[in-house]
């Protein structure tokens, strides 16, 4: 599940299952929803129809991988660093 932002940016990524109340509420799967918590680390999903009786589900957060990060850009970053070390100090 995608939180955005006012702006419609992703603010966070969360792995839910939503409680049945809730599911059925989002028709669009668009749908506005209460969030408590950290998004870093996760917490409480409610919709807000009805306040009183809210229906919670809760969240985990996702982790995310910076920009542009790739499993295989490890052993090019390590051969760069390498490389730099011996122009630096002098061939390794």
């Amino acid at each position: 599940m995608f939180l955005l932002d006012p702006d419609q940016n992703v603010a966070g990524v969360m792995k839910t299952r939503l409680q049945r109340g809730t599911w059925n509420s989002i028709t669009d799967g668009y749908g506005v929803l209460w969030f408590a918590g950290d998004l870093r680390f996760g917490g409480a999903l409610a919709h807000p129809a009805d306040p009183a009786d809210p229906t919670v589900s809760y969240a985990d957060a996702v982790p995310q991988r910076p920009a542009g990060a790739s499993p295989g850009d490890s052993v090019l970053v390590e051969e760069l660093q390498r490389q730099a070390i011996g122009w630096t100090f002098g061939q390794l």
